[in-house]
């Protein structure tokens, strides 16, 4: 984090790192320790009912100040809530309304949030900008931030000047 009290987090040398834990959390969210593995002092955990197609549901947002202007591949360390399956229970939905581009990527394929304006968007549910983030493949802690159902793409965030900006959580 940062003493700069305009932003929640801000980015050195390329990097933004956030304790999800040390967000302020809204309604239908907890902070965790139940589960080992985690990192910092525990997790963000959603426990409010099931959003699957409208998105903004126990909206979190944090400001994240940006000093080097770039595109960012986006990660966040997750795992699969509850059950055995890893298709289950393992997502979440992300939104960042002001920065300069927002898009999941495979190979050549772009692909934006639905109802951004812009096209094409993803496999499955989505809307106002929102994507659905998912893991993939394990029901263990992982590094995965991954979209569109069945043809996964890799997030990634663009910031074209220095300055503070919007990242949104909502729970699914």
């Amino acid at each position: 984090t940062t003493s700069d009290c305009e932003a929640d987090a801000e980015e050195v040398n390329g990097l933004v790192v956030i304790e999800a834990e040390s967000i302020n959390v809204t309604t239908g969210w907890v902070n965790s320790t139940a589960v080992n593995g985690f990192t910092g002092n525990g997790y963000l955990d959603w426990q409010g009912s099931d959003s699957f197609s409208t998105p903004g549901k126990g909206k979190i947002s944090t400001k994240i100040k940006i000093n080097t202007p770039g595109t960012y591949l986006f990660q966040w360390r997750n795992k699969v809530g509850e059950g055995t399956n890893s298709t289950e229970s393992n997502d979440s939905w992300l939104r960042f309304p002001d920065a300069d581009d927002f898009f999941g990527k495979k190979g050549s394929s772009i692909i934006y949030p639905t109802g951004s304006g812009k096209n094409p968007n993803p496999e499955g549910a989505g809307s106002n900008g929102w994507f659905k983030v998912f893991l993939s493949g394990t029901t263990k802690w992982t590094w995965s931030s991954l979209t569109s159902d069945n043809d996964a793409h890799t997030l990634y965030v663009k910031f074209d000047k220095p300055g503070i900006y919007t990242m949104e959580l909502s729970g699914r």
